[in-house]
């Protein structure tokens, strides 16, 4: 049962990263995370 549960989550961690996040939504993510960032802070309190 060991191999066949490595299997299954190799087989599925494949598809989460095939499927889940698409390659636009990770290069915008990459984008809005960068550092150093030249977004401004909120004023007053947060």
């Amino acid at each position: 049962t060991g191999t066949k549960l490595q299997q299954f989550m190799q087989k599925n961690i494949q598809a989460a990263h095939s499927s889940l996040v698409q390659a636009t939504q990770l290069q915008q993510l990459a984008e809005v995370l960068k550092y150093p960032t030249d977004r401004e802070p909120p004023t007053g309190m947060y």
